[in-house]
């Protein structure tokens, strides 16, 4: 597991911090002395930009000694820091085991490095897995602390496990921009609605320093499944917002719903909510939410819905559409009623609403595709959309496999998306031309090329996610 962040010296210099982990168990170990075994791994690192290699390491890194190999073996790490200027660059990471004779794992990330020297700039923000006063200056401290940062495989991910969110980031320049006090907010918002989660945020008044610290975190506990950011912002004295930065993680709480209490207190007197003023109409409305309504809302909206008491489902009604937009709810409501309407039009079928089937949701969630390839009559394969989006929020070059296997309907089932929190399936196309294909492979991503087949060539390289993860 690899991951990287960019920071800043007092002076203004940049520089890259690499994390790389090393599962315990994945190694071969062996025997060093009498009883004791230890497992290690050749890391070879090079950083290029323009064809010129500006960085170059090779390391073998060493695991924990252990008598027992068949025990639970810790994770080894390895942490540096590297001095870059401004600019892109590309990094190659090679992972070999040094007691086994399999090729080595390699990857290449691109990595941009842009700290500007007349603005307040946000550094990278570290997850920690735990920090501790140091007594001994090394590759982990910053700030008198020793961080053990989180390296995610993939996306960081939080299960119900965890109570804690622990975090460090650092603000350059308040001093030498601002020279003045600011204000910097850390929040957690949900990541497709960037909806606020208002027990999880925190704002301070800050001295202009050159670099100010921060070292700080969440109890979690109480936050539900989803996936959310963590949001800085940084603000001078007339509240102008002057540098943000957000990390994207996942959290898995089933057991925990979000209390919305502010819905409660809304006095919705004479508001657009009580012309909806019978249960049918009201639930079908909340149902309708479900597309754009993040976890903590649609644990709310069922509830809602399971208690059938109208004056508390037009609250929340209303609510739902102040968080949208605070000042003309009902304005924001109608928008989206047209785009249910849009929805029902292409997407409905005799049993469901547009907003009910996979390709509705999508819709209203995402927006329109920029692109679609629909095919209908393909050989051998159940009929199939495939959505582009080149532009999805932070994320790009993001796509959508629809499959119809009721050919008496119009219902197209979601089976496959690169985007983050959506179903992956590398078998897609398998699934798709299952006709021919039986899917006792779990390795089987292609199916056999026939003429008139597009499936092994229309994901259009959207298979690797890009972008912001």
């Amino acid at each position: 597991m690899f991951n990287h962040a960019v920071f800043q010296t007092p002076d203004g210099n940049p520089y890259l911090e690499t994390y790389l982990s090393i599962i315990g168990h994945s190694v071969h170990f062996e025997e060093i002395r009498d009883g004791v075994y230890q497992g290690a791994v050749s890391v070879t690192l090079t950083i290029s930009s323009n064809d010129t290699i500006r960085y170059a390491d090779k390391i073998r890194l060493k695991s924990p000694e252990t008598t027992d190999t068949l025990a639970q073996v810790p994770n080894f790490l390895h942490q540096d820091r590297i001095p870059l200027p401004n600019g892109v660059y590309s990094v190659f990471l090679s992972v070999s085991d040094a007691n086994s004779t399999k090729p080595p794992l390699e990857v290449v990330l691109p990595v941009t490095i842009n700290m500007p020297q007349n603005k307040v700039a946000i550094s990278d923000i570290n997850f920690l897995e735990s920090y501790k006063k140091s007594t001994k200056p090394s590759t982990i401290t910053k700030a008198g602390y020793d961080l053990l940062v989180e390296v995610p495989y993939g996306d960081y991910f939080f299960p119900s496990s965890k109570s804690q969110l622990n975090f460090y980031a650092e603000v350059y320049n308040i001093e030498e921009v601002l020279k003045d006090v600011a204000l910097v907010r850390y929040f957690i918002e949900t990541s497709d609605t960037e909806h606020k989660i208002s027990q999880f945020v925190h704002s301070e008044k800050v001295q202009p320093k050159s670099v100010n610290v921060f070292l700080n975190g969440f109890d979690i506990s109480e936050l539900p499944s989803g996936n959310y950011h963590l949001v800085f912002k940084v603000f001078n004295r007339n509240l102008e917002e002057i540098a943000s930065k957000k990390v994207f993680f996942h959290r898995s709480n089933p057991q925990t719903q979000l209390a919305l209490k502010d819905i409660q207190a809304v006095s919705i007197e004479n508001s657009f909510a009580t012309q909806y003023d019978n249960l049918e109409d009201m639930s079908l409305y909340i149902r309708s939410l479900y597309p754009i309504a993040d976890a903590a809302e649609q644990q709310y909206a069922a509830n809602q819905l399971k208690g059938q008491n109208l004056d508390e489902m037009q609250r929340f009604f209303h609510g739902f559409w102040m968080n949208r937009n605070y000042y003309n709810p009902e304005k924001a409501w109608a928008e989206y009623l047209e785009q249910l309407k849009q929805a029902d039009d292409l997407f409905s079928t005799p049993q469901f609403r547009g907003f009910e089937t996979d390709r509705g949701r999508v819709f209203l969630k995402y927006g329109p595709p920029s692109d679609v390839d629909n095919r209908e009559y393909e050989p051998s394969a159940y009929p199939y959309q495939i959505w582009y989006y080149y532009n999805l929020g932070a994320q790009t070059n993001r796509l959508f496999v629809f499959g119809n296997f009721e050919l008496a309907s119009n219902e197209y089932k979601l089976i496959h998306s690169n985007a983050i929190g959506e179903i992956n399936n590398p078998q897609w196309k398998v699934m798709l031309n299952k006709r021919n294909n039986q899917m006792g492979n779990p390795d089987q991503t292609n199916v056999r090329d026939q003429f008139g087949s597009w499936l092994n060539d229309n994901d259009r390289d959207f298979q690797t996610p890009t972008g912001p993860q």
